[in-house]
């Protein structure tokens, strides 16, 4: 589908939305429910919708067009919002939280890794630990229900670290000295996603009882990150995983590579980063294919057609099309990053709407994902929306999961290729049925994901 040009006006003016509280404008209102407020912004005022939170004015863009504005005609204009500032406890200054000049160097380094052909060697180990969290449910009795997310944030968690560093040394499951180092983990990631929507500027500074658990625990995490950096460079016949990839990697301009400090940035962003937003992707997809069947059987027989009962290989994935679709259509309603903000270093206009230097504008996936006029029925779970035929024709920054432009997730591939493997794997072997009436409740917040998914596990075999 064709989408219209954005609604532009005659001449260039300020975006225009709802006035709010006097005070705090409608601050309130995005913390309790920001899709909802999101949602009615953009039937009330269009396109472009403009918030006043406290002193600051949010202005939201949503029409493709202004999303490739923003993230490919123009992106040196639209730097990092200073909230990710609060993230460098945790990830340093790894490629989300960088920014400028030495984002762009950092990224040329480490982007070779990523290409789909070198995460090809890396597709054997994400089978192998596949392979050993399904043996776990092989032994629970059948129709056994299970909440799904805690699954998949121990799987994706295993799968990041054993293709970083060819080990298990955050998998509490397989290795129960790893255990300490999973929960500190966890633990970590939930305070700094806290640290984000904090409203309180001072929050990480204060004596507080969780920013002494969150030192501590960044104190255990650096402690192992430094320590397998450590013990890589001295190995001499290393694994190629992407720590050595990385390790590997060298600046075009002085051949030098990355320093133990800039690798444990990296690797933490990835560790981060890349198990998380998985971990909410997948929750939403078995969600929606616990309760859509007839999308379940078209899986079903896509991987069973492609795989023949063995495990998948690298040059199985481009096979399992339809696999992929799924997983887009999924991220398409259910974006795990369901807002990108940017702040304005100078003046511009987007679409016949004037940005002044300092603003501060955000991109919503989830509402560019719904937009009307792109979309056809955007509310429905249709994966045949994303088949060649569908697709041709629909700009590109219709569908952004992973950002866009030189900003692109540099762990695209990598996700898309996760995903595929656990969704064929478990497909080979179970059913799953969602067990609730209504979709499951969620958290809005830094990202979007489910809070439960109950699924009623069924071996193949006991199914038929």
């Amino acid at each position: 589908m064709l989408s219209p040009a954005p609604q532009v006006p005659s001449t260039p003016r300020r975006p225009s939305g709802p006035k709010g509280h006097w005070l705090l404008g409608s601050i309130l209102e995005l913390q309790k429910d920001p899709l909802g407020l999101l949602s009615q912004g953009f039937a009330e005022y269009g396109e472009v919708i403009s918030y006043r939170m406290g002193p600051i004015r949010v202005t939201y863009f949503t029409h493709p067009d202004h999303v490739k504005h923003i993230l490919v005609e123009r992106p040196t204009i639209y730097g990092r919002s200073k909230l990710l500032r609060r993230a460098e406890p945790i990830l340093g200054k790894g490629l989300i939280t960088n920014d400028g000049e030495s984002w762009r160097r950092q990224r040329r380094l480490a982007q070779p890794a990523f290409h789909r052909e070198r995460l090809a060697v890396l597709v054997d180990q994400m089978v192998q630990v596949m392979g050993a969290h399904l043996r776990n449910w092989d032994a629970l009795p059948d129709g056994t229900v299970l909440d799904i997310m805690p699954e998949m944030t121990r799987l994706t968690l295993s799968i990041t670290t054993r293709t970083l560093f060819s080990s298990d040394a955050f998998n509490g499951t397989v290795n129960p000295g790893a255990a300490e180092l999973e929960d500190a983990m966890y633990s970590a990631t939930h305070e700094n996603s806290a640290r984000l929507l904090s409203a309180n500027p001072l929050r990480m500074f204060l004596p507080t009882k969780a920013n002494r658990e969150f030192d501590k625990n960044m104190a255990m995490l650096n402690r192992a990150v430094l320590g397998l950096i450590e013990a890589r460079r001295k190995q001499a016949q290393p694994p190629q995983d992407l720590l050595q990839m990385l390790l590997e990697a060298r600046y075009e301009d002085t051949g030098g590579g990355m320093s133990d400090a800039q690798l444990r940035d990296e690797l933490m962003t990835l560790i981060v980063a890349g198990h998380e937003t998985t971990t909410f992707a997948l929750g939403w997809t078995w969600f929606l294919l616990g309760s859509h069947p007839e999308v379940w059987e078209k899986l079903q027989a896509e991987v069973d057609s492609v795989l023949e009962g063995r495990v998948p290989t690298a040059q199985d994935l481009p096979k399992l099309r339809y696999t992929a679709m799924v997983i887009d259509e999924s991220m398409r309603l259910y974006p795990p990053v369901w807002s990108f903000p940017r702040e304005a270093m100078s003046d511009d206009v987007i679409g016949g709407y004037l940005v002044s230097k300092g603003d501060i504008i955000t991109l919503s996936p989830y509402l560019t994902h719904r937009h009307p006029a792109v979309w056809e029925e955007p509310e429905k779970f249709n994966p045949e929306r994303f088949s060649p035929e569908r697709s041709a024709g629909r700009p590109r920054l219709a569908f952004f999961p992973f950002g866009g432009g030189m900003r692109m997730c540099i762990g695209t591939n990598f996700a898309s290729m996760e995903m595929q493997i656990i969704l064929a794997m478990i497909v080979q072997r179970y059913r799953v049925q969602y067990t609730e009436q209504k979709p499951p409740p969620f958290v809005v917040g830094v990202n979007l994901r489910p809070d439960t998914v109950p699924l009623k596990l069924y071996r193949r075999a006991a199914a038929a």
